[in-house]
């Protein structure tokens, strides 16, 4: 074996290493762009999310504000049926004492 011998493997031997060198260049390249469409369709998603997140989000601000102001219109006719059975109530107490004290029968009351 001679210097052209070693010469020419040692050639080969480079040539080979290219190769290899270009292939797994070529398979980074195209796993860099697999991996950035990925990340894309990723970050499409999570922004797709984050749009239902804050509709959804709304949405319960709305049905709690909507729930608050029905429970603050039915307190308000609570208090009023509560204030109108109050009246009626010491309006009957006022005419049974009085009818009590006059000895008379009792008045029949406003709309009885």
């Amino acid at each position: 074996m001679g210097w052209f011998d070693g010469a020419e493997k040692l050639v080969t031997k480079v040539n080979e290493i290219h190769e290899t060198f270009v292939e797994t260049q070529t398979e980074f390249r195209l796993l860099k762009q697999q991996t950035e469409n990925t990340l894309g369709e990723f970050k499409g998603a999570l922004e797709r999310l984050g749009a239902k997140v804050d509709t959804i989000q709304l949405d319960q601000a709305k049905a709690h504000a909507e729930l608050h102001a029905d429970i603050k219109g039915q307190e308000f006719r609570l208090n009023t049926l509560s204030e109108q059975a109050l009246h009626v109530a010491i309006d009957r107490l006022a005419r049974e004492r009085i009818a009590s004290a006059a000895k008379t029968p009792l008045l029949p009351a406003e709309g009885e």
